[in-house]
């Protein structure tokens, strides 16, 4: 905690934002800021999802987590009755530090039939690490949103073929 308090920046976990469709899948980030100077070795965070809306299909490694020897584990909590909030823990463990940055992808999978779900909330929560000395650094968190689309985007497509 001491180191913590010494380098003056809050440690921070965020998760992507992005744009998707009924149906499909799409890949967010889950990255780390403001660690420099930290020897962080295990990342551990909680990922709250409305449980009908979307689903994490996979959770993979970044380079940077590969390269310091780590890996990345999901466990799903399990659900409350009644309740429409799935909760999953994602750990992050290396035995060399891990370098700020994206630690891990996320790919979640859009529920087929979304209804009038315009936008889908990411939470994280309990955000933690611990360094090389075994001192548990709190972290703040970000949160991330999937803005549903109710048709595949064509900009790009659009801005090749006008003239």
């Amino acid at each position: 905690y001491v180191a913590y308090a010494q380098q003056g920046s809050k440690a921070t976990l965020s998760i992507g934002s992005d744009t998707g469709m009924a149906g499909g899948t799409i890949v967010l980030p889950l990255s780390l800021e403001n660690a420099d100077g930290l020897a962080v070795q295990s990342i551990r965070v909680e990922l709250s999802l409305p449980k009908d809306d979307v689903s994490l299909t996979m959770a993979r490694s970044s380079l940077a987590v590969e390269t310091a020897g780590g890996k990345v584990a999901v466990q799903k909590l399990p659900v409350e009755k009644k309740s429409k909030v799935e909760k999953v823990v994602l750990s992050i463990t290396a035995p060399k530090p891990l370098q700020p940055g994206k630690v891990a992808s996320l790919e979640l999978r859009l529920a087929e039939k979304l209804g009038n779900v315009k936008e889908i909330p990411l939470t994280l929560s309990g955000g933690s690490l611990t360094t090389a000395d075994q001192q548990s650094v709190p972290t703040l968190t970000q949160d991330g949103t999937i803005t549903v689309s109710e048709t595949a985007p064509t900009l790009v497509n659009c801005f090749f073929f006008t003239h």
